[in-house]
């Protein structure tokens, strides 16, 4: 890691070269992005925080075949800080990551609402609340939080306050589209064969 200062007096000196440099398509960041040869070793300038670094610090990204902008360590802060401070964020990356197919805005809780079901909605099996889940979140991944939706999108549901609730991640995947009724009937079924191969142990 090179300060941007030392970089470019040891390119004004000679003994760093310019591979190449470009603008990039973004408005926040105005300065030139440089690729600079030193030593025999390829150094790249993050415009967040202004280092130039060897490109292994970089994200590779193998079907664009380019290396991103800022470097590992800016992307990590930037998408902490984002969690930690946008819920809007977070609720866009949730509710879209649970279900591709929320088409319109209508369909959606807004953020008032998603704010009260992410602080105070507690899920019945754990007793705990998604920011709970999100601060401490359990070992086991499976009793890790999700968000249900009661209805599925393939039974008409939407994304509502009324129609969305807190359950872990193994219980969301068991119903998966089921209605609540068949959901029901599928635990009482996989309560049967726990069951049985309690009676009968296989051998």
């Amino acid at each position: 890691m090179i300060s941007y200062e030392i970089m470019e007096t040891k390119i004004n000196e000679t003994s760093a070269t310019i591979i190449r440099q470009y603008k990039p398509n973004s408005i926040k960041h105005k300065l030139i992005v440089k690729l600079v040869q030193l030593n025999n070793v390829i150094y790249k300038l993050c415009p967040q925080c202004m280092y130039y670094q060897i490109l292994d610090s970089f994200t590779y990204r193998t079907k664009e075949q380019r290396y991103e902008l800022e470097c590992k360590g800016c992307r990590a802060k930037k998408s902490s800080y984002l969690y930690a401070t946008d819920l809007e964020y977070y609720k866009r990356i949730r509710l879209n990551a649970i279900n591709q197919r929320i088409r319109n805005i209508e369909d959606e809780c807004t953020k008032e609402e998603f704010e009260h079901i992410f602080y105070n909605l507690k899920d019945e099996y754990t007793g705990k609340t998604l920011y709970e889940d999100w601060m401490n979140p359990d070992p086991n991944p499976n009793l890790q939080l999700d968000i249900d939706h009661i209805i599925a999108f393939a039974k008409g549901g939407n994304s509502k306050p009324e129609n969305l609730r807190v359950v872990p991640r193994v219980i969301n995947a068991i119903k998966s589209d089921c209605t609540p009724e068949e959901f029901h009937q599928t635990l009482e079924f996989l309560f049967m064969i726990s069951k049985s191969t309690k009676s009968h142990p296989v051998k």
